[in-house]
This record gives C-alpha cells, sequence and structure tokens, in this order.
C-alpha cells in the first residue's frame, strides 16, 4: 500500500511525501468522486473467502483434508478455531471466513445437520436466525425435527430416509413414476404441495408473530385446504368438459426482420439436455442448438436453455429477438424482480445482463407451440442429435417445420 501511495504522489525515494487526499476517497468510484482504485485489503479479502467457499464446497479435496487434518479435525470448518500456534495461512483462511459468515446461511435439505435455533437457515431473516425460542423445540433441536414433527406424519406417510438428499423435482419425478393412474398422482401432488405450504405458513407465523408452532394444527390446516382444493378442481373440471369452446394451437411467427428462439430442456435423473431453434418471419430454421449440459433441476436447465438464446443473439448482433420457453417459471423470473432459487440466481442475472443490451422479449407459451425445441432436446438428451441438424433437418424435425410453415403460408 506504501508504494501504491508513493508511485501517486511522488517525491524523492528519501523523503516523505505528502498524501493529499485519503486513501478511502481514492478507493471509490469516479462517479462517486474518487479515483476508482482497487482496495487492495478488501479485495485480498475477497480472494480469501473465496478460497474459504472452496473449501466448503469441496471437502473431500486432498488440499482440505490436509487442512483438515491439522487445524479441525473435530469440527467444520465454519467452527474451527484459530488455535495458539496458528500459521499464516490458517489465520488468512480464517479471515476469508469471517466474510463468509457474514453472508452465508444453510440451504435445507432433510434439516439433520441444521441446528434449528443457533444455525443460519431462514432466508431473508436478520443474521437468517429463528429470532425468538418459541414453541415445542429445545436449543438442541434439529430443522429435521420439526420436518419429522409435521411432514412425516402427514396422510403420504413418508419415512424420513425418503426424504430428497439433494433435488425436490428428482424426487418427485420418483415418486410420481410409481403411481399408475392421474387421480392418485393428483392426490399425492396436492398432498405434498398443501403440506409444504401449511408448514411454511407455520413457520412465519412462528418467526414474525410469535405463534408458537403446533403439528396438529399445521396437519388440520392442510387437510382443509387440500379438501377444498380438490372441491374446486372437481367442478371446474365438470365445466370445462360442457364446454365447446375449441383452441388452434399452433406456432406463431416473429415480425419481419426478428427472429423467434424457443428453448426448452430435458432433465431427468441428474442428466440434462438442452434445445434451440430460431427461426425467421417466413418460419425458416436459421440457427439452433443442442446438446448435454449439466444442471441440477429442470428450471435450472431451461434458464440454461434460454441463456444460450441469448449468447447467439449477442454473437450474431440481433438488435432485437423474440424467446419463448414452456417454463412459466423461467420467464417469471426473467419479466420480474423476484427472486430466483439461489442455484439459478447467476443465469437469471446473466440473462438480464444481455437482455439488457439487446431488444429482447422473453414469452411463456404451451407445450404445443415448443414442440420443435422440446424434440431437438429430447434427441440431444439421448445422444441422437445429428451435428448438422440445422443445415440438414432430421425428417421429424422437417415434418414439425413443414406444419409450422403450412399454417404460416
Amino acid at each position: 500500500m506504501t508504494a501504491v501511495r508513493r508511485f501517486w504522489w511522488g517525491g524523492d525515494s528519501d523523503k516523505n511525501c505528502i498524501y493529499w487526499r485519503k486513501w478511502d476517497l481514492l478507493t471509490k468510484e469516479k462517479s462517486e468522486g474518487g479515483m476508482g482504485f482497487r482496495d487492495l485489503k478488501s479485495f485480498n479479502l475477497v480472494l480469501l473467502a473465496k478460497q474459504g467457499w472452496r473449501l466448503l464446497v469441496n471437502p473431500s479435496s486432498f488440499w482440505a483434508r490436509i487442512l483438515k487434518g491439522i487445524y479441525f479435525p473435530r469440527s467444520s470448518f465454519l467452527c474451527a478455531k484459530k488455535g495458539p500456534k496458528a500459521s499464516w495461512l490458517w489465520h488468512s483462511l480464517l479471515q476469508g471466513r469471517d466474510i463468509l459468515l457474514a453472508g452465508i446461511r444453510w440451504q435445507v435439505g432433510n434439516g439433520r445437520s441444521i441446528n434449528f435455533w443457533c444455525d443460519r437457515w431462514i432466508p431473508n431473516n436478520q443474521g437468517f436466525f429463528v429470532r425468538d425460542a418459541k414453541g415445542p423445540f429445545n436449543v438442541n433441536s434439529s430443522v429435521a425435527d420439526f420436518i419429522s414433527s409435521v411432514w412425516f406424519s402427514s396422510s403420504l406417510g413418508l419415512l424420513r430416509s425418503s426424504l430428497p438428499s439433494s433435488s425436490v423435482s428428482q424426487w418427485l419425478s420418483s415418486m410420481i413414476s410409481m403411481f399408475e393412474s392421474k387421480k392418485d398422482v393428483l392426490f399425492f401432488l396436492s398432498t405434498f404441495a398443501f403440506v409444504g405450504w401449511s408448514v411454511w405458513v407455520s413457520r412465519n407465523k412462528f418467526v414474525y408473530e410469535n405463534v408458537p408452532v403446533s403439528p396438529v394444527s399445521t396437519l388440520k390446516a392442510s387437510v382443509q385446504a387440500q379438501a377444498e382444493f380438490l372441491s374446486l378442481l372437481e367442478t371446474s373440471c365438470l365445466e370445462s368438459r360442457s364446454s365447446t369452446a375449441v383452441s388452434s394451437l399452433q406456432w406463431i411467427p416473429p415480425p419481419v426482420n426478428k427472429v423467434k428462439f424457443n428453448c426448452d430442456g430435458a432433465f431427468k435423473n441428474g442428466s440434462a439436455a438442452i434445445g434451440v431453434i430460431g427461426r425467421d418471419h417466413v418460419g425458416q430454421l436459421v440457427d439452433g442448438l443442442g446438446c448435454s449440459v449439466k444442471g441440477v433441476s429442470a428450471l435450472q436447465v431451461e434458464l440454461i436453455a434460454i441463456r444460450e438464446a441469448c449468447q447467439t443473439i449477442k454473437s450474431q448482433q440481433l438488435s432485437s429477438a423474440i424467446i419463448e420457453s414452456d417454463c412459466k417459471f423461467a420467464v417469471d423470473f426473467l419479466s420480474s424482480s423476484l427472486d430466483p432459487p439461489w442455484s439459478c440466481a447467476v443465469l437469471v442475472e446473466d440473462i438480464k445482463v444481455i437482455a439488457s443490451q439487446f431488444s429482447i422479449v422473453f414469452s411463456s407459451v404451451p407445450r404445443l407451440y415448443n414442440a420443435h425445441a422440446h424434440w431437438v432436446a429430447k434427441q440431444a438428451f439421448h445422444g441422437l442429435l445429428p451435428l448438422d441438424w440445422v443445415s440438414s433437418p432430421p425428417t421429424d424435425l422437417l415434418s414439425l417445420l413443414s406444419s409450422d410453415l403450412s399454417r404460416v403460408s
């Protein structure tokens, strides 16, 4: 830091120089009256925090196991102490950890490792902590204890071992595959949704209104809400069957001098692929992409497909374009200020940055509008997509495209 100051303020090497402005002022942005200099101390702390994060997310790596064996063999990195003989490396990592502790929280899975009162696990709450110790849970209770008291007492009768360890969407898919009729699937999904919603409502009343948690009341509320929903759904279906309205679903071409990109993602059992198709105002295929990707959820894969479409728009310098997806959740996150899941936050930010540089309109459409992108994603998922499919579309894809061309003409 002294060398930097001497460089800017000059003076002879054997004489002290005058610092005409405080360093804190010089590190401010130029728009704020500073010089935009990098704050080297803060920059160094950020790099140390990044190494601490790598230590957290890669605990089985060689260097992480060495550090654990030396400095925290009986605790976690977040709870480790400095010790009387801390090395310069360990002391530096602990400084980075302090930065992490100011903003990280647990992502709740099965809740076994999370202390109900002491750990940071509640999103959008000050400090991520439960504020007041009320209800039937003691200081040693885990989040899993609360889940067990409510969730596993529901009509689903699930055991703790049935909890999803990583992806809820994967777990739901595997559970749905066990049912034979749509009616059973509907009952399972509605039970799952309303029990989860009732737990969430009880949690909010507990945190913000100091209402003690009651598993019995929570389950009773979920059963009543589900019964009302199923009753209304049955009435709606009867009215729908008596209606003679007919909808004609088809792909709608973009205006002249615009390109429309249809995006879709395929996700199953941890494997994923995307499909992107770009067409002009007469329905002609102008660009596309189909490939395997890495993802942890269906929503994340859909957003990856949309980001790839944005990257194509950027690389081709298209002044304006339309992006369609059959994932309404993805489009809602891109078209509003809603906070996406943490696993998708970076994707949403990347897409919004590109969209701010070009005239891009996002739209959600039914699956029938998106059959072409769905076909590409499905073929890429199974490794059956030809390399030259854009220039020489396969027969199945050509049939889908031709059907749209006949409607456009």
